[in-house]
């Protein structure tokens, strides 16, 4: 079970995902998504450049708009 100030971390492969954020006593949810990448490595167009389409092929505009 997940208590109040527990961190939690995992690979890439992990399907995941959370609970709609509502609270009855007017508490937030602050999650972070930290990712890094080998310098030597191509970068993935998909995060990177003038209009990155994420994994979803949707751009950031339509993610942020729904």
């Amino acid at each position: 079970m997940v208590t109040l100030g527990d961190v939690l971390v995992f690979g890439m492969h992990l399907l995941h995902g959370a609970l709609d954020n509502v609270s009855t006593c007017n508490q937030v949810r602050l999650s972070c998504d930290g990712r890094y990448q080998i310098a030597s490595t191509k970068l993935d167009p998909r995060y990177f450049g003038s209009d990155p389409t994420s994994t979803t092929g949707a751009s950031y505009d339509k993610l942020l708009s729904a």
